[in-house]
């Protein structure tokens, strides 16, 4: 799609959380491609940022389909509210299928925030999303070195899982370039957002000069 809009580089590439991934995965297979990658910048992401965060929720998960589903929407939920996994496991449990436990999930998350009221089918959306997203993160692993510097916006307010990593959430294990690291205030929900928005426009917008 991209070659599409654009046939010809230099490209610049931008990806936040799991789209940082996905960014990095485009600039490679564009320079294999012969194609010039004039910048990559990852906005709190990064491959094995993405591997631990897959496989911290995958903990979780047991053998049982239907036990996996409700972990699923409980991991799904814990990105947006403060709850407590195992009891909202429990209540999953009592619904018979997918479709019933997203309606139970869309309504717990739909309680807890009555201003922002996204519709049933955009929570719809984002929790089929966030199931491919762990499918692809279990399964995904860099094939190619990305040839060039990168610069790497984190929040300064990391996920637990992320502090186990590297400053450079390993980044410099796929990149044979320089990985340059800012910080802007912020947790990785919101930090794209409001005055953290601007400071990561500016990292962008030098990058594309």
């Amino acid at each position: 799609k991209l070659v599409e809009v654009q046939p010809k580089g230099p490209y610049h590439v931008v990806g936040y959380s799991f789209g940082a991934t996905v960014a990095f995965e485009m600039a490679v297979q564009l320079q294999a491609s012969g194609a010039s990658v004039a910048s990559l910048t990852l906005l709190d992401g990064a491959p094995r940022y993405m591997a631990i965060h897959t496989v911290h929720h995958q903990s979780r998960f047991t053998d049982s389909k239907d036990e996996e589903e409700s972990s699923l929407f409980c991991a799904f939920l814990m990105q947006y509210l403060d709850i407590d996994f195992l009891e909202v496991r429990s209540q999953m449990n009592q619904y018979p299928n997918w479709d019933a436990k997203q309606e139970a999930a869309t309504d717990i998350l739909l309680k807890a925030y009555p201003n922002v009221r996204p519709s049933r089918k955009d929570v719809a959306t984002a929790t089929r999303v966030f199931y491919e997203f762990l499918k692809a993160g279990a399964n995904y692993e860099p094939h190619a070195k990305f040839h060039g510097d990168v610069v790497l916006v984190k929040a300064s307010r990391p996920r637990k899982m992320a502090r186990q990593l590297p400053a450079d959430y390993g980044l410099s294990e796929c990149c044979e370039g320089k990985v340059e690291v800012k910080v802007v205030d912020g947790l990785h929900e919101n930090f794209i957002l409001g005055e953290g928005a601007k400071q990561c426009a500016a990292v962008i917008a030098q990058q594309v000069q």
